[in-house]
């Protein structure tokens, strides 16, 4: 047993062989060193993804410092934060602040949360703004994913995946290699499914309510004890050609589609009384604390019915499909002393969602979005290679944007329509077509063979236009609604210079000091609501734009003999117009008003290897994230004068009652964030070596909802993860025991006031504890 531990834990002391791979990066959109590129980012290796089994944009965000990519139940489809700036959930006509760059093909739009991660190369994660080098929508940051490619030989890569909690399956094939000399392709597949996380308690209840005269049907209660279940299939295909040393092109199209029960992981967080509360209806299976438990009742057969877009739903469970494609072309010429590189991309999404939105199983409160996206990108950068003190950099970006938005709802239990026997109360439509153009360019000046100084813009030229309206409501209903046949048409045109500059003094080969200063743009647009009310204009449903200017002051340093690799940065950025989502109860709607902020702290990141077995890791982040003016800041829900709410006598945007919230932390925005992690490995025979892997997550509290609603904070939480593996040591077989979450902290993704009781809060909540068995073969 003594030489069984003794190979087991090995001589800690006995090597320092190990040193920290050296890292390339393409945060400047071409190939250099990670230490010496002058911009903020965390860099993460297929190691690093697949250590604790990483398969969404969720679970990779966990790894970076003072970033969260967190799924929205409705809205816009995703909350993504860089340093405690994003853009709000609540409305689907908002891109988002951090944009999503898979293979070259920027994606503002936060339904690519729903669509699985999988045979990653590596993941960039910029910080702040990052206007000049990365198209549109940057204001906050940019998580660059750039997938496997084909290798210089043959392989085959089976993974299964089981995990316990939500009895998930995850199966993954991959078959790579070369063609030929100059050709190279890889086919990567995964399919999922899962029986789901989060039980569902809602019972059938046999309808006594007076108050439902005209809708008197039992509720049946939920169909599906457990929600979160899912199934997905993507596929991807990568085409690499090599003709020449002066040419390369390589094309990837990868397909996706996945079902779920819906898309409501939502617990009540508070009630005002006892039990959850909807249109005075008290729900006895339902709770008002954070378990893992929720009450959503389906809708009643009778209802379910006649409702405008469910004819072929088996039952009244909630339901979200997402069927996805994104193709890119990247082609790169390289003569004399240039390199001309393009870029096409093209990103196309189909999304439904069926969902109850009462958070109880009284189910009065449901709605469809039946959404379809597709846009359209080209790029093109030349840039210089000359071996002289001056460089640069021109290109050129286009994008073509269509988006068109279908919706039922129903509000209200006041029957069918007597017009055309629907059970809903009412149809809406909207569309949205953008063209964005722009230019942009970067000249560098080597000063010194150790100073760089480089300077550049982006102008950038948008177009936007909109119409919405209402197909039909109940006559009951009438003067809430727009009229059926009147539209409303909006425009938005903006131009914008983004500049940026910097500083890098290459202090010695290992240690690089460098300073910014950046800004940041993200366009207007319109607001896309689902319920378009009797008092819609077309002033009322535009937003303005979001812009950001500031800079930061960093260090890159690999140290010890390269065992250690170093970083940190100090930042100060003001952001201009942040468009976050607000509810007006005088029209009964929603509305995007622009607020501002200022983000300030640093962060600080290392790796170390402390010998030839074992590698720590810790990162530690502080943020204020805090509004600079928020004068017209919505009211939570009973919220009294006493504690700040009044009329908004300003008439300016907001609700009909508001807050000053100048001067508050942001919603989610924690100030300390940060990891402490080790690897290590040893053999335990000639070919089969053990490995141990863990990591302490520590996220500090934060608020989830514009309104800053006292009872919707996240506290302070802790997360463990453990990965213990078995592995060959010709990498040709590999099983390990995962988990994730092991402290099993349900994190509040984002809040709002619950319909239908005013007090009753409810919040989209994070997955739990995760615990499973992956075996790996490669061939």
């Amino acid at each position: 047993m003594a030489v069984g531990l003794s190979v087991f834990l090995g001589d800690l002391g006995a090597s320092l062989a190990q040193t920290i791979e050296s890292i390339t990066v393409t945060a400047r959109k071409k190939d250099e060193s990670f230490i010496d590129v002058p911009v903020s980012l965390q860099v993460f290796s297929k190691l690093d993804i697949n250590r604790y089994k990483a398969s969404s944009l969720t679970e990779i965000a966990e790894m970076a410092n003072q970033v969260m990519l967190m799924p929205a139940g409705s809205g816009a489809g995703a909350a993504f934060v860089v340093r405690g700036i994003s853009s709000s959930t609540l409305d689907p006509g908002l891109n988002t602040s951090v944009s999503i760059d898979i293979d070259g093909m920027q994606i503002s739009r936060g339904r690519i949360v729903r669509e699985a991660m999988f045979d990653i190369e590596s993941i960039e994660i910029l910080k702040g703004p990052q206007a000049l080098f990365f198209g549109k929508n940057n204001s906050a940051g940019v998580v660059s994913i750039n997938s496997a490619g084909p290798g210089t030989e043959w392989e085959f890569i089976a993974k299964v995946f089981y995990e316990f909690e939500a009895d998930e399956f995850i199966g993954e094939a991959i078959i790579s290699g070369p063609i030929n000399d100059k050709v190279g392709i890889r086919l990567a597949y995964q399919g999922s499914t899962a029986q789901g996380w989060m039980k569902n308690v809602s019972g059938p209840i046999e309808n006594t309510f007076p108050s439902l005269a005209l809708e008197p049907f039992d509720f049946p209660g939920a169909f599906n004890d457990r929600k979160g279940d899912y199934s997905q299939h993507i596929a991807r295909l990568t085409l690499q050609l090599d003709p020449s040393d002066a040419f390369t092109a390589t094309f990837k199209i990868m397909g996706s589609s996945m079902n779920m029960n819906g898309t409501q992981l939502t617990e009540v967080l508070h009630c005002l009384g006892d039990f959850p509360v909807t249109n005075g209806l008290v729900d006895p299976t339902g709770d008002c604390i954070i378990n893992g438990v929720q009450s959503q009742g389906a809708i009643p057969q009778e209802i379910r019915e006649n409702f405008d877009g469910l004819e072929d739903r088996p039952n009244g469970d909630g339901f979200a499909s997402y069927d996805s494609l994104l193709a890119t072309l990247d082609m790169s010429y390289t003569w004399n002393n240039y390199v001309l590189s393009s870029i096409t991309g093209v990103h196309a999404y189909d999304w439904f969602r069926w969902d109850n939105f009462d958070g109880t199983t009284f189910n009065q409160l449901e709605g469809i979005q039946d959404e379809t996206s597709t846009v359209f990108s080209q790029e093109v950068r030349l840039h210089s290679t000359y071996d002289n003190p001056f460089n640069f950099m021109f290109g050129m970006f286009y994008e073509r944007i269509d988006r068109d938005s279908d919706n039922q709802g129903k509000i209200a239990a006041v029957g069918v329509n007597p017009d055309n026997g629907f059970s809903n109360n009412w149809a809406g439509f909207s569309t949205v077509k953008g063209k964005v153009f722009s230019v942009f360019g970067q000249l560098i000046w080597d000063v010194t063979e150790d100073l760089e100084l480089a300077a550049g813009a982006r102008w950038s030229k948008v177009e936007k236009s909109m119409f919405e309206g209402i197909l039909y409501s109940h006559p009951l209903l009438a003067g809430l609604f727009l009229e059926p046949g009147q539209l409303i048409e909006a425009d938005f045109d903006d131009n914008n210079v983004s500049p940026e500059a910097t500083i890098t003094w290459h202090v010695r080969d290992n240690f690089t000091v460098y300073g910014a200063y950046k800004s940041g743009y993200k366009a207007g647009g319109f607001s896309t609501q689902t319920i378009i009310n009797s008092g819609t204009t077309p002033e009322s449903v535009v937003y303005q734009e979001e812009k950001a200017k500031g800079g930061e002051i960093g260090f890159k340093s690999t140290l010890m003999d390269n065992r250690m690799r170093l970083n940190g940065t100090i930042y100060y950025y003001n952001f201009d117009g942040i468009q976050d989502s607000v509810f007006n109860a005088a029209i009964v709607n929603f509305s995007i008003i622009n607020a501002d902020a200022r983000a300030k702290g640093f962060d600080l990141d290392m790796n170390f290897a402390a010998t030839d077995r074992l590698m720590l890791r810790a990162q530690v982040g502080y943020n204020e994230a805090k509004y600079r003016s928020f004068t017209n800041a919505p009211c939570y829900g009973l919220q009294t004068v006493e504690e700040g709410c009044h009329v908004n006598e300003t008439g300016l945007g907001g609700p009909g009652f508001v807050q000053d919230l100048t001067g508050r932390t942001r919603l989610l925005a924690p100030k300390w964030s940060g990891s402490v992690g080790a690897s290590y490995d040893a053999p335990i025979s000639n070919d089969i070596s053990f490995g141990l892997s863990g990591e302490l997550i520590f996220t500090d509290s934060y608020g989830t909802q514009a309104a800053l609603n006292p009872v919707a904070f996240q506290g302070s939480t802790v997360k463990i993860n453990v990965a213990v593996r078995v592995y060959s040591d010709d990498d040709r077989w590999e099983v390990a025991l995962i988990g994730r979450n092991l402290t099993n902290e349900l994190m509040i993704a984002n809040s709002a006031d619950k319909p239908g009781n005013a007090g009753d809060v409810f919040g989209q909540i994070l997955r739990g504890r995760q615990i499973g068995i992956e075996a790996i073969f490669r061939y």
